[in-house]
């Protein structure tokens, strides 16, 4: 989990869940996976982590091993022609998209499925080489009670992927409401996965806010080994980045534990972070000072120990 390989942090290895929400949520938005995953001592990856990602590789190919759109008929509002037809966004070939007439910004590309389908992801890619152009977009699906809306969006990119409700449809048209040039659309697919649920929003809210200026104090038994800092989920309201750390036997007088000391790639992996002093150390009270956060007003902070 951390920039480290540490043999404590093996039961930390990220779900698979994780790494699909984690990939969703940035080759899905238009961006790129960097996991970085730190050999062990050996110099090799550790077989947690090579379980895992193993299991995410797999993950992925049954996800989008069928394309449900395949053999789809395409329909659009405006063409520029024989050349740019919504055909050719089911084409495998990267360089054949569709695009509307000059100066058209608005479009709706629809395509009927061959028979209904069942899905709930829906893929989109913009035809790159003439930039990212769309700006307003809406997803509806022909249901058994007519067209519905099951996404929207403001850009696409290079690809998004739109997580949607389970939906059964024999027809899905991409209506573009707004867009910076003539929009242009060389990817679209749908497919169903069945191995990710999105978690609870709720989650995210458990724990407690605290505005940046203000210290968190840890009551000990009389002695402590370490301890312990765990942000909000997804490090909502902000994280600690660095901190003083101080100790103390009667709540009044306090001796620097640390100054001005940095918590591990807490920002990119915002998890539960285990500090352990070279020494036990004799104190009643630990004061976490926050130096320096990631949000102006905040930090989040879902739990906070000793070890």
């Amino acid at each position: 989990p951390g920039w480290f390989w540490k043999e404590s942090e093996n039961d930390k290895v990220k779900s698979l869940d994780d790494l699909l929400e984690i990939y969703y949520a940035s080759v899905g938005r238009n961006s790129l996976l960097l996991l970085n995953v730190p050999p062990d001592t050996r110099g090799l990856i550790n077989e947690a982590d090579e379980t895992r990602l193993a299991e995410f590789s797999s993950a992925l190919e049954q996800i989008f091993d069928e394309n449900l759109a395949s053999g789809a008929k395409a329909w659009a509002s405006d063409s520029r022609g024989n050349a740019y037809t919504p055909s050719k966004i089911l084409n495998k070939s990267y360089d054949a998209y569709w695009a509307p007439s000059d100066s058209v910004t608005t479009a709706t590309v629809e395509f009927t499925l061959k028979g209904e389908k069942t899905f709930n992801r829906v893929m989109l890619q913009e035809y790159i080489p003439l930039g990212q152009r769309i700006a307003l977009f809406k997803v509806e699906a022909l249901c058994g009670d007519g067209w519905k809306t099951i996404a929207h969006g403001t850009t696409i990119g290079y690809k998004r992927i739109l997580l949607t409700e389970t939906t059964t449809a024999s027809a899905v048209r991409i209506v573009i409401e707004r867009s910076l040039a003539e929009p242009t659309l060389n990817g679209f697919g749908l497919y169903m996965d069945e191995i990710y649920v999105p978690k609870e929003v709720e989650d995210s809210e458990k724990g407690f806010v605290f505005g940046t200026l203000d210290a968190y104090t840890i009551e000990t038994q009389g002695e402590a080994k370490g301890f312990y800092y765990e942000p909000k989920k997804n490090g909502k309201n902000g994280v600690i980045l660095t901190y003083r750390l101080e100790a103390s036997q009667d709540g009044k007088s306090w001796t620097v534990v640390y100054e001005d000391k940095m918590f591990e790639n807490i920002e990119n992996n915002p998890i539960r972070q285990e500090v352990v002093f070279e020494s036990p150390i004799k104190a009643k009270y630990l004061k976490l000072i926050p130096l320096r956060c990631n949000s102006e007003n905040s930090y989040g902070l879902r739990d906070a120990g000793v070890l």
